[in-house]
């Protein structure tokens, strides 16, 4: 089971993901998206997790917390997945560690966007992920500064094999079949029409030999009848 990413105490004893938002004016708008649900086995998939922050929002720790129920058990989720980034004395301090190496931390710039890419996916992958964040305000002159909570739930499903319903197999079927036989046909019109312009060049030639061999005899039909 994984549930050996290391852990940050901080801010109250919370385990950290200590991000650092800085606003800029020239920042790319962000939109929270649903995440992907569904990975064929030994593929690689993104479980996005998206948390915008508000316009008002300044320097900011982030505690961001993956865990990971598998599908059919009724057991508590494992926490197995920790990545931090301290912001300390104006230096940034980044540290993050995985239960599996087939696992990547994926995040943005501003780090609005924490989420988790799966390599080499197994079935046993397969499950709820839920992505926790916890995002605190610095503001050193306020004793209670503002706190945002967000939790996003995945429900994986990771396919044996790549899914194909009937109608795309029924109907992939159908346009081989007819390219087959648009070729058989089209290749049974050309012989058929190559055979008739032969037959028709043989008959117009034994035509043009009939007319040579009968207008010698009219000629010597003609010069009996003046004899005579």
């Amino acid at each position: 089971p994984p549930a050996f990413c290391l852990s940050y105490k901080g801010l109250g004893g919370a385990s950290l993901l200590s991000l650092l938002d800085a606003a800029s004016p020239a920042e790319a708008v962000c939109v929270e998206v649903d995440s992907v649900d569904r990975v064929v086995v030994n593929d690689t998939i993104k479980l996005t997790c998206i948390s915008c922050r508000k316009r008002q929002e300044q320097d900011a720790f982030v505690d961001v917390t993956w865990t990971f129920q598998p599908k059919g058990e009724n057991t508590t989720a494992v926490d197995f997945c920790f990545a931090k980034k301290h912001f300390f004395h104006n230096h940034q301090k980044t540290e993050s560690k995985f239960g599996s190496s087939r696992m990547q931390f994926v995040y943005s710039e501003d780090y609005q966007e924490v989420s988790l890419e799966i390599n080499d996916t197994k079935l046993d992958d397969m499950g709820t992920y839920r992505c926790h964040i916890y995002r605190i305000l610095v503001m050193p002159t306020v004793p209670y500064p503002p706190e945002f909570h967000l939790t996003k739930t995945i429900h994986l499903t990771v396919l044996p094999e790549p899914f194909m319903d009937v109608t795309a197999k029924v109907s992939e079927v159908m346009m081989y079949f007819m390219i087959v036989a648009s070729t058989v046909l089209l290749i049974f019109t050309l012989i058929t029409c190559y055979k008739q312009v032969k037959q028709a060049d043989i008959d117009k030639r034994n035509k043009v030999t009939d007319l040579l061999v009968i207008a010698p005899v009219n000629k010597e039909n003609c010069a009996t009848e003046q004899a005579e």
